[in-house]
C-alpha cells in the first residue's frame, strides 16, 4: 500500500494504520521519517512527528514489556524503558532498510535486558545465568501456548537444549530480582516482622562455654581453695575485685595477684584440653 505525496497525512496527524498490515505499517513508517526529515531544525514539529512515532508503536512496546512482568521491575517503568529503546531504534533506522518492526523490537527487548541486568537484580548472578533467565521467559510463554500448561524444568530443558540443572538455577535465580525486607510483616496484619524470627548471636553461649572451659580447668588445676573461691566470684558472681577484698578480708592489690597468679595456671590447664 504505497503513500504518494498528494495523499500524504500533514504532519499534525495521525491515520489509522494496521500495524500487522506490513505494507500499511512501512509506508506509513517511510511517510512519518519523511516527515521527521521534513521538519528540519523545527523542535516543535519534530516533537510532533515524534509523538506520532511513539503512539504508533506503542502497542509494540507494551506487548514486549508485557513479557517481563512481575520481575522486579513496574509495568510503566517498563514501559518507560522500551520507550527508550524505540526512540534509539528511531534515531539508528536508515528508512532504506525497509520495515522497521524487526529493527525495532530487537532494540527495545535488547533494552529491556539491559534495564534488568544492570538495575533490577537485587542480587546479581553470572552473566551466563541471566541469560538463560531470559531465553526462559520467551520459552515459558511459547511452550505454555503449545501444551496449554505452566511448562516444567524438563519440558523447558528439552525446548532450549540445554542442562536440566542449569534451566532450574536459572528459575530460582528469579527470587533474586525481589528480596523481602527484614522489617516487612510476617502476615498481612500481623505487627510481628520477618527479622523478628532471624536468629541473633547470643552473648550468654559464650559465657556458657566458656564457664564449662573454666570448671573443666579448675578440676584439673593444683589452686588453692582460697584461689578458687576468687576466680568464682570474680567470674561466675561477677563481683569486682574491691567487692572480693571484702569478701575475703584481704586488700584489692592482693586480690589482683591472687587473680593474676591464677589464671596463668589456668592458662596451662586449658592449653592441654584444647589440643
Amino acid at each position: 500500500m504505497a503513500v504518494t505525496a498528494s495523499e500524504r497525512t500533514p504532519f499534525y496527524t495521525t491515520p489509522t494504520v494496521d500495524l500487522s498490515d506490513v505494507a500499511a505499517r512501512i509506508a506509513y513508517t517511510h511517510q512519518l521519517f519523511d516527515d521527521l526529515s521534513a521538519a528540519g531544525a523545527d523542535a516543535v514539529r519534530r516533537e510532533e512527528v515524534l509523538s506520532r512515532i511513539t503512539e504508533f508503536y506503542e502497542p509494540v512496546v507494551s506487548q514486549l514489556a508485557r513479557r517481563y512482568r512481575r520481575r522486579g521491575a513496574d509495568d510503566d517503568e517498563l514501559r518507560q524503558v522500551g520507550f527508550v529503546g524505540l526512540m534509539k531504534a528511531v534515531n539508528n533506522y536508515d528508512v532504506a532498510r525497509g520495515d522497521l518492526m524487526p529493527y525495532a523490537v530487537a532494540t527495545i527487548l535488547g533494552e529491556i535486558k539491559r534495564h534488568f541486568r544492570d538495575r533490577c537484580w537485587a542480587i546479581r548472578p553470572t552473566r551466563r545465568v541471566q541469560e538463560l533467565e531470559m531465553r526462559i521467559t520467551a520459552s515459558q510463554s511459547d511452550l505454555a501456548q503449545s501444551t496449554r500448561h505452566t511448562p516444567t524444568v524438563d519440558e523447558l530443558a528439552d525446548h532450549m537444549g540445554e542442562d536440566r540443572h542449569e534451566v532450574a538455577v536459572a528459575v530460582g535465580a528469579r527470587s533474586l530480582f525481589n528480596l523481602l525486607s527484614t522489617d516487612a510483616p510476617s502476615a498481612e496484619g500481623d505487627t510481628t516482622t520477618l527479622g523478628d524470627g532471624l536468629g541473633a548471636d547470643e552473648s550468654g553461649f559464650g559465657r556458657a562455654e566458656a564457664s564449662a572451659t573454666i570448671r573443666s580447668a579448675l578440676a584439673r588445676s593444683t589452686l588453692s581453695e582460697r584461689d578458687r573461691q576468687v576466680l568464682a566470684l570474680r567470674f561466675f558472681e561477677d563481683m569486682t575485685q574491691r567487692e572480693i577484698a571484702c569478701v575475703i578480708g584481704t586488700t584489692q592489690m592482693q586480690v589482683s595477684r591472687i587473680l593474676k597468679r591464677a589464671l596463668a595456671d589456668l592458662r596451662q590447664a586449658i592449653g592441654p584440653m584444647s589440643a
